[in-house]
């Protein structure tokens, strides 16, 4: 993961447009990390708009301090680059209501499980 600068022992990808991160995604995030204190919660920045910072903003209202440490946003990718970091994750993981689309297949093609909620 020396490409992305991220040091991990457990990488889950959330590798959607944030625009799709519901609040209620946010406990999720926050059972997940409570439960692995290896893990650390990927994402891609936004491409346009405000979408990182407000995202960041509200993850410091609803993630506790040492959780939202290890809630990491990585640089817009190349696809190869994306590719390498889909390769990377230990499991990505769809956002609801609204998941993926193009990019779950694209993970899908690389192998990494993609976790959903029903």
């Amino acid at each position: 993961l020396d490409l992305f600068n991220i040091a991990h022992e457990r990488l889950y990808l959330v590798p959607q447009t944030l625009y799709k991160i519901h609040p209620d995604f946010d406990t999720l995030i926050a059972a997940i990390l409570s439960s692995d204190p290896a893990g650390i919660v990927v994402l891609p920045t936004a491409q346009l708009g405000d979408w990182t910072q407000s995202l960041d903003r509200r993850w410091q209202r609803t993630l506790r301090p040492e959780l939202k440490q290890r809630v990491v946003f990585v640089r817009r990718l190349s696809f190869a680059e994306f590719i390498r970091l889909a390769q990377l994750a230990d499991v990505v993981l769809d956002p609801f209501p609204v998941g993926g689309g193009r990019s779950s297949l694209e993970i899908l093609s690389v192998g990494t499980p993609i976790i959903v909620l029903e």
